[in-house]
């Protein structure tokens, strides 16, 4: 989930406790980036898993899937 802390971005893992500083929250919402940072996935409007956890979500997946 991405939210509003102290003024700044921040994500955080929809399994674990990871969180991820984004940066100052801009007053132009469209200047955000629209892609997930390195190693996270996006598993859908505002959710997201870590580096960590993105593995083992994406192997379930594609047996879930196959």
């Amino acid at each position: 989930m991405t939210r509003e802390v102290a003024g700044r971005m921040i994500i955080s893992c929809d399994r674990c406790n990871a969180r991820l500083d984004l940066g100052p929250v801009t007053p132009r919402r469209d200047l955000f980036p629209r892609r997930s940072p390195s190693g996270w996935m996006k598993t859908g409007e505002n959710r997201h898993v870590c580096a960590l956890c993105a593995p083992g979500f994406s192997s379930s997946f594609i047996r879930r899937f196959r």
